[in-house]
């Protein structure tokens, strides 16, 4: 295995890709042109806390997805998409930046992102799109720099009106309160709102939508329940996960927590169906239409619940699937390893992109078009450490995964590694670096490599315009602080 290379864009400025073999940005893209050369449409779809083994595509048998798995065979489905982060706030940032945690800086919830990294939505505003987003997770707001390059950026209408009041002047409402809020509907409603605004003006659009629904507290609709398991009579309704402090309850009570979050599932579900219903009404062949995630959740597998908490497979293996008709391949699934901060990187190549800025990731166009991708190994990260200086970082390639502890590097003296493989033990339950040295060692020399140079991106972007600690007004910061997310409530040096 070799490293992750140092690649150089159009603009001559290094660019870093997870990738072994890559695409030429600034060329004349295969995938996406249509007839009369207009760019294609956008809109990119986050289902916030959606694990890819509770999807029928995916090959759950529940029937969570019924509409994902319509997208999935119309377009191309990523068998195995690892995210960049195991909690929201540092993944979501790559997605739009293209960036690495560890070099666009925002890792624990209070940073706002440096001016000089240039996000998908401000690439596409300069190029004639109008650009419009809205999100219904509080840690996405303006003041952490999401809302760059937006026209119209919608942070607050979800909970504010699906709140009914719930945010009042004088009381900050609870983690219970906001969590248990139903937003989806809401965000439906807006995202198709904005839709409305894109095809009244004479250019393309990019969409952008947050639904966070499957994040805990698990508490869908009624009818959502009972379609999974309706004669549960236990204490678990969905709203104490908090409650357990990290730690999985009994059998029973367990598998009623998972079928609420698949309710949970099943519910985003249909609310992406009525969002993608109302963009193929307008422009269905003229939209690459992208779903993802941006982490998974934990459901007792390795001693955890909910997320951010390492990086094993149920905190990281997310759903990647891409829909374009007329413009890409149909039916196909990928085999290979990628991540969902590949996002910006094909994007740039099928739009395309001019004159990028530095960016991680690699295109995943020839998978797109039906040609093969070559294997690549793909990183992703425990951001939010526990302590200040120690790292908890995953490498994977398409038979192993490498578990990494360290401060400085992972070929130092006193780090700590485990490695699995994914053919035989998917859940990662039995290390077996003892036994495959030579592969660790190769994938350790990877990793230490691309730490390496994403630390000198890092210092690039901080020379040219420093990251600063962030500062959401009244509302936003009441918003941020009941969902459980704000400094205070996290350890480590992302604590104080």
């Amino acid at each position: 295995m070799r490293g992750f290379p140092l690649l150089r864009a159009s603009s001559g400025a290094p660019v870093l890709f997870l990738a072994a073999a890559t695409v030429a940005l600034g060329t004349a893209p295969r995938v996406a042109c249509a007839a009369d050369d207009r760019p294609p449409n956008v809109v990119l779809v986050v289902i916030d806390t959606l694990r890819s083994d509770h999807l029928g595509c995916y090959g759950y048998e529940r029937g969570t997805s019924p509409f994902i798995d319509e997208l999935a065979a119309e377009g191309v489905l990523f068998e195995h998409c690892y995210s960049a982060a195991s909690w929201t706030f540092p993944a979501c940032m790559s997605i739009l930046s293209g960036l690495l945690p560890i070099v666009h800086g925002c890792e624990c919830g209070t940073e706002r992102l440096s001016e000089a990294i240039v996000t998908l939505p401000q690439y596409l505003a300069r190029q004639g799109y109008y650009c419009a987003g809205v999100v219904s997770n509080p840690h996405l707001d303006r003041a952490f720099g999401f809302a760059r390059g937006f026209h119209d950026y919608d942070d607050r209408t979800a909970f504010v009106q699906a709140s009914a009041g719930l945010f009042r002047a004088d009381a900050a409402p609870t983690h219970e309160q906001v969590n248990d809020i139903v937003t989806g509907n809401v965000v439906t409603q807006r995202a198709v709102s904005l839709l409305g605004n894109a095809v009244k003006r004479d250019q393309p659009f990019f969409l952008f939508v947050l639904y966070f629904d499957p994040h805990d507290s698990y508490v869908p609709p009624a009818r959502y329940v009972e379609r999974f398991d309706k004669g549960y009579d236990g204490p678990m309704d969905g709203t104490n996960v908090a409650a357990l402090r990290g730690r999985p309850p009994a059998k029973r009570d367990l598998e009623h927590l998972v079928a609420r979050y698949d309710g949970e599932i099943a519910y985003v579900d249909d609310q992406l169906r009525r969002l993608v219903e109302a963009v193929d009404r307008v422009a269905r062949d003229e939209t690459i239409t992208i779903v993802v995630s941006d982490h998974g959740e934990a459901f007792g597998e390795h001693g955890h619940m909910l997320h951010g908490n390492g990086v094993h497979r149920e905190e990281m293996w997310t759903p990647m699937i891409w829909r374009a008709p007329g413009r890409i391949a149909s039916g196909r699934r990928v085999r290979e390893p990628v991540s969902n901060l590949d996002v910006l990187a094909t994007l740039a190549e099928m739009v395309p992109i001019r004159n990028p800025r530095p960016y991680q990731g690699r295109s995943l166009a020839p998978a797109l078009r039906g040609d093969p991708l070559a294997p690549a190994p793909v990183l992703g990260l425990r951001s939010r450490p526990a302590v200040a200086t120690m790292r908890h970082v995953v490498v994977a390639d398409d038979r192993f995964r490498l578990h990494a502890r360290f401060e400085h590097s992972p070929l130092a003296e006193g780090a700590v590694n485990q490695l699995f493989d994914i053919a035989k033990d998917p859940w990662e339950r039995n290390p077996i670096v003892d036994r495959h040295q030579t592969s660790a060692l190769r994938m350790r020399r990877a990793l230490d490599e691309t730490w390496r140079a994403s630390a000198r991106l890092y210092e690039q972007y901080q020379s040219e315009a420093p990251t600063t600690a962030a500062r959401p007004d009244k509302v936003a910061r009441r918003h941020i602080e009941s969902v459980g997310y704000m400094a205070g409530r996290l350890p480590g040096r992302c604590g104080g």
